[in-house]
């Protein structure tokens, strides 16, 4: 089987949630390492590998991630909005790009789908993914054309992902399990870490 070239790829931005305090992990968790390599680094490289458009990471300015030569996107929507500021951020980055789209992903989900990004463009904005009957709305493709609406919905007092993904009236792109994971499994705590760690190599295939 031959392997993808960057121009066989979708020519779609990706941005990673990053902007999380990580309080349950202790530390920020981005740069936490598994099977030693750091969590954005793992999530940079599966994305790298299904994407042949820019990749960006939604954060705070001067988080340690400015060293890593990557666009950062410090959230707009002035307050704290959690995942929904960065999925904003994201839309006026890539609408800012010429892009008609823009997909999201958040930091602490290193075993990502290997056809994440392909599944997403096919079933096209907005979409968000579905495994095992579980949305998991911060995981999507959205149109940029929808940044004031998102805004709109913030500022009135919307703060779940999934109230956006009904609000939208989002698609659902469903997953499969991959070597026998969740391909959503999220890390949060340091226990979460070990588990992954013990259950199998997170190099993209």
């Amino acid at each position: 089987m031959s392997i993808p070239t960057q121009s066989d790829l979708p020519d779609i931005p990706c941005v990673i949630l990053a902007g999380g305090k990580s309080r349950r992990f202790g530390s920020n968790k981005a740069f936490a390492t598994l099977r030693g390599t750091r969590l954005i680094d793992v999530l940079i490289e599966r994305i790298e590998r299904q994407t042949s458009g820019p990749i960006s990471i939604n954060a705070i300015a001067e988080s340690g991630f400015e060293k890593m030569g990557r666009k950062i996107l410090p959230d707009r929507l002035p307050g704290s909005f959690g995942p929904l500021a960065g999925i904003h951020a994201a839309m006026h980055w890539a609408g800012k790009g010429g892009y008609s789209s823009v997909i999201t992903t958040p930091v602490d989900t290193p075993i990502l789908p290997a056809r994440f990004v392909e599944k997403l463009v096919a079933t096209g904005a907005p979409a968000t993914a579905i495994f095992n009957d579980r949305v998991h709305a911060v995981h999507g493709i959205w149109p940029t054309s929808l940044e004031d609406v998102l805004a709109e919905a913030v500022t009135d007092g919307m703060r779940a992902a999934r109230d956006w993904t009904a609000e939208c009236e989002a698609s659902l792109c469903e997953f499969r399990a991959e070597d026998g994971l969740d391909p959503f499994f999220n890390i949060n705590t340091l226990e979460d870490m070990q588990m992954l760690e013990n259950a199998q190599p997170v190099s993209p295939r």
